[in-house]
Parts: structure tokens; C-alpha cells; sequence
């Protein structure tokens, strides 16, 4: 068991927000040195509590790079939300990094599918619709949305028909039936 408290040995008091409460670290030797600050687990205190109260915890997991710092690369929080790429999770499974990411939100009806900031595909469940962000669009105003009724609204999260185009004059739309 490792053991964290501020105070002293004789005087222990409580730990706060943040503090390690054990780190597990690899130190290899290189050249003439041993190096620290390599790859390293660490389980932290994680919120505010009352006295008596067990400390809400969580994990983190640190790498580096040849001669890099060291840099946290992922966290699990003290709701269980898993963070790569992030130090605040806020989904059940957040991935964020430079070339896009994937999330799941902590109710297990929404998924965001990103490359970019400004573009995603965001898959609502308990809706049962299927939206696609483009050009730093809000949530409300997709450019194609799939309704649950299988009605398509480009410009629009209501289509009322099958297909429905809202906000752009059409000269020509052809449709076909059949294969």
C-alpha cells in the first residue's frame, strides 16, 4: 500500500485535489546517467472532500519521446471516464488528438466521429438520427441530417418528405426509381 497525507508523520492531515497518492516510474539508464521522468503511473487525488471521506482518485499514464518531456497521455477520472489525448474527459471514452477524435458520451447514445474541428459525424442513438457537421455548423443546423423515419433534410433537421432541401435554390434535381 502506498500512503499520501499533508501534515507530518506524527500529524497527518488530509490530502488534497491533485496530489499523487503513489507514482510508479521506470528509470533506464543511458550513456552515463539513469533518467528519470520517463514513462510513469500515477494515481492522484481527483475532487474536493469532507474529512472521513474516502478521496475521490484517479489514474494517469505518462510517456516521452526520445529526450522529450514527459507528457500525460492518458486519465481515468473519478466518474471512469477513459481520456487519451486529454486531461479532462468528458465523455465515457474521449479521444483527442491533432488528427481528429472519437467520443462517446457518458449516456451511450451519442458518438462523434471527428478529423477536424470543423467537421464530424455526430450519431445520436436515443433519437435515432444521424447528423453530419461540415464548415463549423452548430448542432442544430447540420448540413445532411438522417431522420430515424428515414426522411433527408439538407439545411434542415425536420424534413417533411423523403428528401427535403432548405436555404438553397435547386435548378435542377433529377430524381430516379428503380436500380
Amino acid at each position: 500500500d502506498f500512503k499520501k497525507s499533508r501534515g507530518t508523520y506524527a500529524s497527518p492531515t488530509d490530502a488534497v485535489n491533485g496530489d499523487y497518492t503513489f507514482q510508479i516510474s521506470g528509470v533506464p539508464w543511458s550513456g552515463t546517467q539513469y533518467f528519470y521522468d520517463t514513462a510513469m503511473i500515477a494515481g492522484a487525488v481527483d475532487g474536493t472532500f469532507t474529512t472521513n471521506q474516502r478521496p475521490p482518485s484517479r489514474l494517469q499514464f505518462y510517456t516521452n519521446i526520445a529526450s522529450g518531456a514527459q507528457t500525460e497521455r492518458m486519465r481515468i477520472d473519478n466518474a471512469g471516464n477513459v481520456g487519451i489525448g486529454t486531461t479532462a474527459p468528458s465523455a465515457l471514452l474521449d479521444i483527442n488528438g491533432s488528427t481528429g477524435s472519437i467520443e462517446f458520451d457518458s449516456s451511450g447514445v451519442r458518438q462523434i466521429f471527428t478529423r477536424v474541428t470543423t467537421s464530424y459525424i455526430d450519431a445520436n442513438v436515443a433519437g435515432g438520427q444521424l447528423a453530419f457537421i461540415v464548415n463549423g455548423n452548430a448542432d442544430e443546423s447540420p448540413s445532411l441530417f438522417l431522420k430515424s423515419d428515414g426522411n433527408v433534410g439538407i439545411g434542415t433537421t425536420n424534413p417533411l418528405g423523403r428528401l427535403q432541401i432548405h436555404g438553397v435554390e435547386v435548378a435542377a434535381l433529377k430524381t430516379y426509381s428503380g436500380q
